[in-house]
């Protein structure tokens, strides 16, 4: 009597059980070509959404029919995903919707997925957060709630905005639709963005500034190097010849009027002149 006892109360191992198909689904005839799935087996931690999505744009192509959906799904789990599936009571599945509505509502609490309108309005603008980063966050949960409309999402958008001048327009304009919005958001994001991007202050450093006012006008010639370059002898190589006579003499002259008052001019051969 207490080893029958005992043996009852042991796990059968070796026992499979059959799933929570139907009879109907369980006896249906399956084409035996289908093809093994190419996707990353669902283990039960990751978003159940985008996994259901994955299958549902693999097998979309093959045209199976709604039993082949269900017989074929559970070859897309694996570890603790495929070890709950087996756990479940036989008979409770009878179509794929079903399936699908039972795999969601067990393991979309266990991710961090907002999944509801709700959810939505708790996304908030930070203070600090540009418009660009705040739409982009706000578009891709939003992606992730299969039952939440544009319209709902038009005011969780609205009402998670911060203070601002863009949040003034979205309250006095006339958008009514979400697409709308978005494209407005989009402009004035990108308007903000280049608005918010420091120049450089030319003035601060000279070295700076002479460097970024270096260029020159173009079929210009550079002449600061070749004038620099010149020898005195050169510059006065290229004055004409009446302009050096005429130079020349009035150096003489004055030298003239300092030594005639000693009588003598011994540096040029002109005669003494006359001081005025």
């Amino acid at each position: 009597m207490k080893d029958d006892r005992t043996r009852s109360q042991e796990p059968d191992w070796g026992r499979l059980r059959p799933g929570p198909f139907t009879e109907r689904i369980r006896h249906s005839r399956q084409d035996r070509d289908v093809q093994p799935l190419r996707i990353t087996p669902y283990t039960g931690v990751e978003d159940p959404l985008t996994h259901l999505h994955s299958f549902q744009s693999v097998v979309g192509c093959r045209g199976l029919s709604d039993e082949g959906l269900c017989l074929l799904f559970p070859s897309s789990l694996t570890e603790a995903a495929l070890n709950w599936f087996y756990r479940l009571e036989p008979g409770m599945v009878d179509s794929f919707d079903e399936l699908k509505q039972i795999f969601l509502n067990h393991f979309m609490i266990q991710t961090d997925r907002l999944y509801s309108a709700d959810d939505l309005y708790t996304i908030r603008q930070r203070d600090d957060e540009p418009l660009r980063e705040y739409a982009a966050w706000f578009s891709h949960e939003y992606s992730r709630c299969p039952d939440t409309d544009d319209r709902a999402a038009y005011g969780a958008f609205k009402s998670g905005l911060r203070s601002s001048h863009f949040r003034y327009l979205v309250h006095n304009s006339n958008w009514r639709t979400y697409d709308e919005l978005m494209k407005q958001a989009a402009i004035h994001a990108k308007a903000e963005y280049f608005n918010s991007r420091v120049e450089p202050n030319l003035y601060s450093d000279p070295q700076q500034y002479r460097h970024h006012n270096s260029r020159r006008r173009p079929n210009l010639p550079d002449t600061s190097r070749a004038t620099s370059a010149k020898t005195p002898g050169a510059l006065r190589r290229g004055i004409p010849r009446k302009t050096r006579a005429s130079t020349a003499g009035i150096a003489t002259g004055r030298h003239c009027q300092l030594i005639t008052r000693e009588r003598k001019c011994s540096p040029c051969s002109t005669p003494p002149m006359k001081q005025c």
